[in-house]
């Protein structure tokens, strides 16, 4: 029954079996088996991680001997502190300096990725926001979609940008005003009337009407 929970660091890892062995120090140095480590989860969901080497956990033994336990968890030390200091924050940082934050005091989620963010579904997306969606970007946004697009905004609607191209025909259904010139290279209707092909009435003289020439 000696020794049933010991601490120590992490020699060697199995990621295929998510197992670990662990260098127990103390006054007899030894090294464990190859212990599983406990998650969250192993069927619905299915949680993963792997301890580091190096990183400090906590084994229980069963009262058999050492050849079979666990893995409880890691814990921090003194060489190794948090890196957060506020009990009521949530929080994962990974090696490349990603960082999931959840600030339960604050009412603030944030996830800071630093590489590629992908997020990949097979069925809909719904976001719901009781105030304000912010997008900030410093670079290009593209979005592709395979059929249509619809926009329903309750208010009004803002484009600001040095200039706008749609490479499509447009419809629109209401009243249009434009602050400025409007230049269009092919022909312009009114109705059914062509800018480029009507004519006018033109009365010179007692020879009667004629028409004028189409504008140039």
């Amino acid at each position: 029954m000696e020794n049933l929970i010991c601490s120590g660091q992490v020699s060697s890892v199995d990621p295929k079996t998510h197992r670990v062995r662990v260098a127990v120090r103390g006054v007899n140095e030894w090294e464990t088996f190859d212990l599983p480590v406990l998650t969250h989860g192993t069927k619905n969901p299915r949680v993963y991680h792997m301890p580091r080497v190096g990183e400090h956990v906590t084994c229980l033994f069963l009262p058999n001997g050492h050849e079979q336990g666990f893995v409880l968890g890691n814990f921090y030390t003194q060489t190794n502190l948090p890196g957060e200091s506020d009990a009521e924050i949530w929080s994962a940082e990974f090696e490349d300096g990603t960082r999931f934050v959840h600030d339960g005091e604050g009412n603030v989620t944030a996830l800071i990725p630093v590489g590629h963010l992908t997020v990949g579904v097979k069925k809909d997306i719904l976001i719901e926001s009781e105030s304000e969606v912010t997008l900030n970007v410093e670079s290009d946004i593209t979005v592709t979609g395979g059929a249509a697009m619809t926009v329903k905004i309750a208010d009004s609607i803002t484009i600001e940008a040095s200039s706008v191209t749609i490479k499509a025909p447009v419809k629109i259904e209401g009243n249009v005003t434009v602050d400025g010139d409007i230049t269009a290279t092919g022909d312009i209707v009114a109705g059914s009337i062509s800018l480029q092909a009507h004519t006018h009435l033109y009365s010179p003289g007692p020879g009667g009407p004629t028409p004028t020439a189409p504008p140039q």
